[in-house]
């Protein structure tokens, strides 16, 4: 992230993996910034269903889907053209076991 403060000078936060809180399955946010798609890369599959939500720097909930099968695929596609520019957090969680959460840009 791209931090500039009123005096023009900015600085970029360091990079972070990503963990889920078990099975030690890590997710990939890409590309970031992003523009009219992200897509949600997972290290492995994930059995049960995920739920995808979306909350802008305000804590709103800007985006909301359930129900997503990865049995084919290890990868989530998301549509964000709509959202304005700004900071975003990503959780993906199946409501059981596994959680992750990340950030992007648009």
């Amino acid at each position: 992230v791209k931090s500039i403060g009123l005096n023009g000078n900015y600085t970029y936060s360091g990079v972070a993996r990503l963990h889920a809180n078990s099975n030690n399955i890590e997710i990939a946010l890409y590309p970031n910034p992003v523009q009219s798609h992200l897509y949600v890369q997972l290290s492995q599959p994930v059995k049960a269903r995920l739920r995808a939500t979306i909350t802008n720097s305000k804590g709103q909930v800007v985006y909301k889907k359930g129900n997503i099968n990865l049995q084919s695929s290890n990868q989530i596609q998301i549509e964000v053209l709509n959202l304005p520019q700004g900071v975003y957090n990503l959780l993906l969680t199946n409501g059981n076991d596994y959680t992750a959460t990340g950030s992007f840009i648009k």
